[in-house]
């Protein structure tokens, strides 16, 4: 007898600036499928009005794809960065109706839609920013925040473990909220307010076996964050190293007698900075094989903790024991994060300061702060992977807490 399964829409809204982040969100949806879905007898189905709206003359573009998306919907996300769209019929934009109608929903009716609310931090919007728009978000970001809780993120990483974690606690409630509404002495209930609590709940997705367990992910998940770790202390080995490097060779310089021979001085002095030249390019060389490394190894520590949490969340297998270790490992991580940043960091102070003595100087000056300023991007953005995925872990082993 085959098993019925219950089919939730996810209606995935935003405007043009963050459509990469709308893959990711759908990325979290086949994620969830993936590791509980068909376990659970659940499936996300996303509706994105690029993919589900179809062609029609006659009406405002916002009442056609209000019409075409419906309100059955059962999970709404809602996205937004620099750019707050075109205004409507309505309302200043297209998400802020579409946020307003599940809204309205969720305030009316016992079964509205859950909502869950992210806004990416505008320094990391990959369109041009608009001093109107950007003020449109803003005070839409004021306006919801008495209705709820919404999250922060900068990295498509920190986007998908909010989401996956968010989107456990949304099934649990829609599951509790039908079981209730079809028990024959179902009270009569009211929601509390908005959007729902997703405070507390980055690279190609890496998929795993449907049969993999939390030991299994244990191992991938350690293995990984000791690999990055390696990766980390040697690209901070190599910064202290070119540092010690710059340091000697400026001191060489400095101590140069002259011989009085203004020609035969310079060239000695151009053939030591010319040293300097090739180490620096042999520098940025390393930084720019190991950083790919260090992101590949940090996803795939990402990952399978996103995958842990979901199965944790499902199975309740998660214990204070388990929550500790991994806490500790992220705070150790996240330490090293900020100790190899802010050397690095003042390093690139000091190769900014190098005077502009030759060319092949100039060009390894170049290629060491596009590759530093890379590092340094990474490993901002994954210090706040780190937290995010903290507040998740955290939030996962506290509902186990409550349950029991």
């Amino acid at each position: 007898m085959a098993k019925d399964i219950k089919i939730y829409e996810v209606f995935i809204s935003s405007p043009s600036d963050v459509s990469a982040e709308r893959d990711v969100v759908q990325d979290a949806l086949d994620l969830v499928n993936q590791v509980t879905g068909l376990k659970s007898g659940f499936l996300l189905r996303p509706i994105r009005w690029e993919q589900n709206v179809v062609s029609q003359i006659g009406n405002h573009p916002q009442e056609i794809i209000n019409t075409q998306v419906g309100d059955e919907y059962d999970i709404f996300i809602g996205i937004l960065c620099s750019r707050f769209g075109r205004e409507t019929e309505k309302y200043k934009s297209g998400t802020e109706e579409e946020f307003f109608n599940a809204y309205g929903r969720k305030k009316n009716g016992k079964n509205g839609p859950e909502i869950l609310m992210y806004f990416k931090d505008p320094r990391k919007s990959e369109a041009p920013i608009e001093a109107e728009q950007f003020l449109k978000v803003a005070e839409f970001k004021e306006k919801i925040s008495s209705l709820g809780i919404y999250s922060d993120f900068d990295s498509h990483d920190s986007l998908k473990t909010l989401v996956v974690a968010a989107l456990t606690q949304a099934i649990d409630r829609l599951a509790h909220a039908d079981a209730i509404e079809n028990s024959p002495n179902a009270p009569e209930t009211t929601e509390k307010n908005g959007i729902s609590d997703t405070a507390n709940s980055e690279s190609e997705p890496i998929l795993f076996d449907e049969d993999i367990g939390l030991f299994d992910l244990s191992e991938i998940v350690f293995e990984a964050l000791d690999n990055f770790t390696d990766t980390l202390n040697t690209m901070a080995q190599e910064t202290e190293a070119f540092g010690l490097h710059l340091t000697d060779k400026t001191s060489e310089i400095e101590n140069l007698q002259s011989t009085g021979d203004a020609r035969r001085d310079q060239r000695v002095a151009k053939a030591i900075i010319e040293e300097t030249a090739n180490e620096m390019q042999r520098y940025a060389g390393v930084l720019d094989t190991r950083i790919p490394d260090a992101r590949r190894y940090f996803s795939s520590a990402i990952s399978g903790m996103q995958h842990a949490i979901l199965i944790s969340s499902q199975d309740g297998l998660s214990n204070q024991q388990d929550i500790t270790g991994l806490t500790r490992e992220l705070t150790s991580i996240k330490s090293v994060l900020n100790t190899v940043h802010g050397q690095v960091s003042s390093f690139q102070e000091t190769i900014t300061s190098i005077p502009r003595m030759t060319s092949k100087l100039n060009q390894g000056k170049r290629r060491v702060r596009a590759a530093t300023i890379d590092l340094l991007d990474f490993l901002s953005d994954a210090s706040k992977s780190v937290d995010t995925a903290l507040a998740a872990i955290l939030s996962v082993g506290s509902d186990h807490e409550t349950l029991q």
